[in-house]
């Protein structure tokens, strides 16, 4: 979010131009890999196919995806550190969590 508020100007007219789908595609190769090590590190030690933590990834790739670009295509008025403190809400333990059902399901 940090890069998308420095280059408002490039994300916004991207967005509203016929190339959207390469801002979703940028965004999502470097937020995927990063979740892939998050995904990762919480997994150590725990009955959990890779297909299961991809997945995992990917769920929270593509939702933080679609909550930033909510956020520029309303103009990226609504303060950043608002939209941070939601997902950080939201998120927090629940990928361990499901790492936990992917656990049980596995066993």
């Amino acid at each position: 979010m940090d890069w998308t508020e420095d280059n408002k100007n490039l994300v916004i007219n991207t967005y509203r131009s016929i190339n959207r789908d390469y801002l979703e595609t940028f965004t999502y190769q470097a937020l995927f890999p990063m979740l892939c090590d998050v995904v990762e590190e919480l997994a150590k030690g725990r009955n959990v196919t890779k297909e299961n933590k991809e997945f995992i990834a990917r769920y929270y790739s593509l939702s933080l995806i679609s909550i930033t670009l909510d956020w520029v295509k309303k103009g990226m008025i609504e303060a950043k550190q608002k939209i941070e403190e939601n997902v950080e809400i939201v998120m927090k333990d629940s990928i361990i969590h499901a790492l936990d059902r992917y656990e049980q399901i596995n066993s």
